[in-house]
């Protein structure tokens, strides 16, 4: 069946209303949201959608009322925000599941020993990053949507950062929690 999109959501409201199908159809949407939301929630974090949305509002973007879209897998927004290299065992992705063969890989925990970085503090981090404390960066922006459609619990973050492997090559002596998920690039 062809969805015309010239129809807006009220003319179909209308049309179910006329035909006497709202209950009908409020109880089969319930339904269907309730059955998307249990299936989002079985879903590995690193490949729940997260959502980032706007526009820019200062800087050098101030003036240009340029829109951004960076909607995309929470692993793929994280490559962002992670200063190391990193693959995720749980994803469905294959640039992210398939761990490097050539390379040494560490826990985050395993990290914790070759630098100045504590799990502790990379999940704090982590969660108030995606609660949208991300700094001094997040003036640079006004969020139209922002974050996961289904917010993972501490939780699903603290299994997501157990199961992470970073290179361990990558790991410089100096490193500290302050360089995952920093304000880089706004």
């Amino acid at each position: 069946m062809d969805v015309n999109e010239e129809y807006s959501a009220d003319l179909l409201w209308a049309f179910i209303g006329s035909v006497g199908l709202t209950k009908e159809c409020e109880e089969f949407c319930k339904k269907k949201t309730a059955e998307a939301i249990e299936k989002a929630k079985e879903e590995p974090v690193g490949d729940r959608c997260f959502k980032w949305e706007g526009h820019y509002t200062k800087y050098c973007y101030e003036l240009s009322g340029e829109n951004f879209y960076g909607t995309t897998s929470f692993n793929s927004k994280c490559r962002e925000y992670i200063p190391i290299t990193f693959y995720d065992p749980s994803s469905s992705e294959k640039n992210f599941n398939q761990l490097s063969k050539d390379k040494e890989l560490v826990s985050l925990r395993e990290m914790e020993e070759l630098c100045d970085v504590t799990f502790d503090e990379v999940l704090e981090r982590l969660t108030d990053f995606c609660d949208g404390e991300i700094g001094d960066g997040d003036h640079c922006y006004d969020f139209d949507e922002f974050g996961f459609d289904v917010e993972p619990t501490k939780e699903q973050f603290t299994e997501w950062l157990e199961q992470l492997r970073f290179v361990k090559d990558e790991v410089e002596p100096t490193l500290d929690a302050s360089a995952f998920f920093e304000e880089g690039g706004f």
